[in-house]
């Protein structure tokens, strides 16, 4: 089960590092995010349930940091251009 979480984590990471990357607009770029923080909850689960803490911790992390990104771009309104 491992193994698959952490092919499922791969294809997020990379798919969402990507669309990231594009800068496609405002809600590509926020669906980047939110396919990292899945990438990161996968990770996440694999580190769980092998004991890894280092890479636990590190997609702890990653998984606000795309929380974040998740609320800037899709959440929040766009500022106004003035």
């Amino acid at each position: 089960m491992a193994d698959i979480l952490k092919w499922l984590a791969t294809g997020c990471t990379i798919c969402g590092a990507g669309m990231t990357a594009a800068d496609l607009g405002r809600r590509a770029t926020g669906w980047g995010f939110a396919v990292l923080a899945t990438g990161s909850a996968f990770w996440l689960a694999s580190a769980q349930m092998e004991q890894e803490s280092q890479l636990g911790l590190t997609n702890i992390v990653l998984l606000g940091l795309n929380g974040a990104g998740v609320y800037r771009w899709l959440v929040r309104k766009a500022p106004s251009a003035g």
